[in-house]
C-alpha cells in the first residue's frame, strides 16, 4: 500500500475509543499550551495585524480568533489562530520533525469544530490523528528537508492541518486522498524568514491551507492520489530523493509520536535550539552564584543544527532575538532569567545587552555531533563558562519536558493581562477536561475577553 493511502485509511478508520488514554492526556497539555501561547501572542504587533486584516476580509464571522475576541470566516480563523499560537515561538516542539506540531493542526481542529458544532471528543480525535502523521511524515524526510531549507512547521504540518479537518468532515476514503493532494500543492515555508512575523504565519498559513484543502475535496475537487510518494511527489522533491516513507507507515496506530518520542513543551519563549544552552546556563548561574561582571566570555556548543537557525549573531528586533544565542545567553547572565517580558526590541539593542552579546559563541560541537542525530539537534547543549580570574565552568545539558504544575503556570502567565483570573481558571479547567466539553464554541468564547 502506497503511503498517501495508508496515511488517508489511518484517519478514515481509527475512532475515539482507539485512542490510547495518555495519548489523550498528552494532547490536552498540546492544545492548553496552544491557547496560553496564543492568547499572549495577541497581545503583540502581530495581534493587531491580524484583527485588521480580518476586518478588512469581512468574512462570514463562523469562528473565534483567540484573545481577540472576534470572529471570522472558518479559514481565517485558522490561518489567525495558527499564526498567533506561533507569534512567540513559544509553542511545542517534537523530534525528529524539527519542527513545531500542534501548531498548524489544532487551529484548523477547534475552526472547522467550532464551524461544525462538534464536540471535545471530536476535537481529540481529529487533532491526534494530524498530529501523529504530520510528526511521523517529518520523520520521514527529516533532516534533508530541513537542512534543504524548508521549515518543516509550514511544510509537513499542512498535510497534518488537511487529515485532522478530514476527519472532522467525515471525509472518505477518495475525498481524504484528494485532499491530500490539494493540500501537497500548498505545503510551503523557507527558514529564511526566521526571526519575522512570517515565521507564525507559516503556522497559519498550513492551518489555512488544510481546512481548504478539506472543504475542496468534499465539494469534488479532485488532486493526485500519491501526493507523498509520486515521481513529483512531496517527498522526492523536497527532500532530493533523500527520505524513508518506512517512517510514516511502520507504527501508524501503534506507536503514538506524541507520547513515543514524546512532545515537548517549552519553558522558554524562544527558538528551541536555545533551550538547553539556556537550561545549562541557568543551572551554572544559580550554582555558582555568576554575575554579569565576573564573565570574560561564553561558548555554547550543539551540533550541525544550531548555526542553521540561530542565525542571527547580532540581532536587531526582539523577534530576531528568538533566534540568537548570543541574545538569551545574555539574558540569562544579565537577568537570571528567560522570560517573554525581555523579548523586546529595547531590550535586544540596550548597551548593556550588546555588550554581553559580544562574550557569547555559538560552535560545533564535535562530541554532540558524533551523540546526537543531526534531526535531533535541539535536543543538547553544551556552555563553556570562562571567568576574567580564569575560572571555568562547563556543563552539558539535555532538554526535559515541564512539568503540570509549570504548563499550569505556564499558561496563566499567558493569560494574564487579557482574561480575568476567574475565567483564566475555567478555561484550564475545561481544556483539561475537554472530552466532557459538548461544544468546542463554547470552549473558545472563553478564549477572549
Amino acid at each position: 500500500m502506497r503511503a498517501t493511502e495508508s496515511a488517508a485509511k489511518f484517519v478514515c478508520n481509527t475512532n475515539y475509543q482507539d485512542i490510547p488514554r495518555d495519548v489523550l492526556e498528552q494532547a490536552k497539555r498540546c492544545i492548553l499550551d496552544f491557547i496560553g501561547v496564543s492568547i499572549a501572542g495577541s497581545r503583540y504587533p502581530i495581534g493587531g495585524i491580524l484583527r485588521n486584516y480580518i476586518a478588512e476580509e469581512e468574512s462570514h464571522p463562523r469562528c473565534t480568533v483567540i484573545g481577540l475576541g472576534v470572529k471570522t470566516s472558518t479559514t481565517n480563523g485558522a490561518f489567525a489562530n495558527g499564526t498567533l499560537g506561533h507569534a512567540l515561538d513559544f509553542d511545542d516542539m517534537i523530534f525528529p520533525l524539527v519542527g513545531h506540531p500542534t501548531v498548524p493542526v489544532i487551529p484548523a481542529v477547534l475552526a472547522l469544530a467550532e464551524r461544525l458544532g462538534a464536540n471535545g471528543r471530536d476535537a481529540l480525535l481529529a487533532f491526534n490523528l494530524g498530529f501523529d502523521v504530520l510528526c511521523k511524515l517529518g520523520g520521514a524526510v527529516a533532516p534533508a528537508h530541513w537542512y534543504k531549507g524548508f521549515h518543516s512547521t509550514a511544510t509537513v504540518g499542512t498535510f497534518g492541518a488537511v487529515l485532522a479537518a478530514s476527519k472532522l468532515l467525515k471525509l472518505g476514503l477518495e475525498q481524504t486522498l484528494y485532499a491530500l493532494g490539494i493540500a501537497g500543492s500548498q505545503a510551503a515555508g523557507l527558514k529564511q524568514n526566521l526571526g519575522t512575523m512570517t515565521k507564525p504565519f507559516h503556522a497559519g498559513h498550513a492551518a489555512e491551507c488544510g481546512v481548504r484543502a478539506a472543504f475542496l475535496a468534499r465539494n469534488g475537487f479532485t488532486a493526485a492520489k500519491d501526493v507523498l510518494e509520486g515521481r513529483f511527489g512531496f517527498c522526492r522533491l523536497m527532500t532530493d530523493n533523500n527520505y524513508d516513507l518506512k517512517k510514516l507507515t511502520d507504527g501508524l496506530g501503534e506507536r503514538w509520536d506524541i507520547v513515543d518520542p514524546g512532545v515537548f513543551i517549552k519553558p522558554y519563549p524562544s527558538c528551541g535550539g536555545t533551550h538547553a544552552a539556556i537550561t545549562a546556563m541557568l543551572s551554572l548561574i544559580n550554582e555558582h552564584g555568576i554575575t554579569p561582571e565576573q564573565v570574560e566570555r561564553v561558548d555554547a556548543g550543539m551540533n550541525a543544527i544550531g548555526p542553521e537557525e540561530l542565525i542571527y549573531t547580532d540581532p536587531k528586533t526582539a523577534l530576531e532575538g528568538k533566534f540568537s544565542m548570543q541574545f538569551v545567553l545574555a539574558m540569562a547572565l544579565l537577568y537570571r532569567k528567560v522570560k517573554l517580558e525581555l523579548f523586546t526590541d529595547d531590550k535586544v539593542t540596550d548597551p548593556g545587552t550588546i555588550d554581553m552579546m559580544k562574550k557569547v559563541t555559538l560552535y560545533i560541537d564535535e562530541e554532540i555531533s558524533r551523540d546526537v542525530p543531526r534531526e535531533w539537534g535541539d535536543k543538547t547543549a553544551v556552555v563553556n563558562v570562562k571567568l576574567k580570574n580564569g575560572t571555568k565552568y562547563r556543563r552539558r545539558v539535555d532538554i526535559k519536558n515541564i512539568s503540570d504544575e509549570d504548563l499550569f503556570n505556564k499558561f496563566r502567565d499567558c493569560c494574564k493581562g487579557t482574561l480575568p483570573e476567574g475565567r483564566i481558571e475555567t478555561l484550564l479547567e475545561k481544556v483539561m477536561h475537554l472530552e466532557r466539553v459538548d461544544s468546542i464554541g463554547e470552549l473558545m468564547s472563553l478564549t477572549h475577553n
